[in-house]
């Protein structure tokens, strides 16, 4: 894309900072225009203003940027795509599934082979293994006068540092991988402080294990992206990638070449929207409930334990009732004891649309990620696929 040199003193009509062009017929910055691109994509007009009456200043909403955008004259039938360098990646985008399988619909679901060079192998048996040592040598972690939900809250926040994040602009290969290890060990280490958990034979701990760790990992890292938007006023596209990483969902470097054959942008419209980095459908509910760590480890452990009498059934559903009379009742003194309150039967409502939140949204992306594992648009494979396209 060719930049005339009046534009280099232009300030962006959107965002005032300097300019790179004519995106979408408007003088703007590239960040203005991707984030244009994506609200065209994402149906961002369907969004109400955060502060409801759509005169958002300093930190604007996305339904505010929206409306500047369009104000400015950027419109989607403007795109120059033998100009504009950012705007012309659209047209990678297919209109359809067929499309982006790139079969028809009336053999969409053959599968097409892809050869073995093209494909990678992950291996996770030692990180099993590692998990196992932990179930079978988790040592003496009950402390005198703590019940079960203090236990769990107690090792919840002994995972979480205390030192200020620091950011991440790019991700590649070997993050993710070092993510998934550190992460899969923090949720079995945290369940090996609940007895009824540990009183489960060792091969269904694992199981449950491989089943439910990013849906875990998801709504705790959710909840803290919650909590710094909350204290420090950061903008929506700023959330934790992991404890001590911060990542700026729209700018961010993600190396997904050795994961699909397809571009970032095709995966994520069609797969992984926003790089599931963080799920607006969490964020918002816990804006608004604010939650306690007992209270986070609550929905934590509800969500663990419901998760697994649906996927056990038969003598585990009986173990979860258990565990969730113990949970209410030590909740329940939480709640008399240190919060001083005795009627809490909103805030229990609120706790138990997160979980169903999380338990529809983790449906869903498990039910897209096997599908594009049967197409082979995932090119690859693991060694304990269960542990990334989760069990039913």
């Amino acid at each position: 894309m060719y930049i005339s040199p009046s534009f280099s003193t232009i300030n962006c009509q959107i965002c005032s900072k300097p300019s790179h062009g004519n995106h979408f017929g408007a003088i703007s910055c590239r960040a203005c225009s991707a984030f244009f691109r994506r609200a065209v994509l994402k149906n961002y007009s369907i969004l109400r203003c955060k502060n409801g009456d759509g005169k958002c200043k300093g930190d604007i909403c996305k339904r505010c940027r929206l409306e500047k955008c369009l104000k400015a004259g950027m419109s989607d039938k403007k795109f120059q795509l033998d100009r504009d360098l950012i705007s012309s990646t659209r047209k990678n985008i297919p209109p359809s599934m067929e499309y982006f399988l790139g079969r028809p619909v009336f053999i969409i679901f053959c599968e097409t082979d892809i050869p073995e060079s093209n494909r990678s192998f992950i291996d996770f048996t030692k990180l099993i293994e590692k998990a196992t040592n932990l179930f079978k040598n988790r040592g003496n972690k009950l402390y005198v006068g703590m019940n079960t939900l203090n236990q769990l809250t107690y090792a919840l926040n002994q995972n979480h540092g205390e030192t200020e994040p620091g950011f991440c602009w790019e991700i590649r290969k070997n993050d993710i991988l070092k993510f998934w290890e550190a992460n899969f060990l923090k949720v079995a280490d945290w369940l090996t402080y609940c007895d009824k958990f540990q009183e489960l034979p060792l091969q269904m701990r694992i199981q449950l294990l491989k089943s439910i760790w990013m849906a875990w990992i998801c709504l705790q890292r959710n909840s803290l992206t919650a909590n710094r938007k909350r204290q420090s006023g950061v903008e929506d596209k700023i959330c934790y990638w992991s404890d001590d990483c911060l990542i700026d969902s729209e700018n961010v470097e993600l190396d997904i070449s050795w994961i699909t054959r397809y571009s970032r942008e095709q995966f994520e419209y069609f797969i992984m929207p926003s790089g599931n980095f963080h799920m607006d459908s969490l964020i918002e509910p816990l804006l608004d409930l604010q939650p306690t760590n007992q209270e986070l480890t609550y929905m934590l452990t509800i969500f663990t334990f419901r998760y697994a009498a649906k996927m056990f059934s038969g003598e585990f559903e009986n173990l979860n009732e258990k565990i969730i009379e113990v949970l209410a009742d030590d909740l329940h003194s939480f709640y008399l004891n240190e919060m001083k309150m005795k009627n809490y039967a909103g805030r229990m409502a609120k706790m138990m649309q997160i979980v169903n939140v999380l338990e529809r949204d983790f449906h869903q992306k498990t039910e897209k990620v096997q599908l594009a594992r049967i197409f082979n648009v995932i090119t690859v494979d693991f060694s304990h696929p269960e542990m990334i396209f989760a069990a039913k």
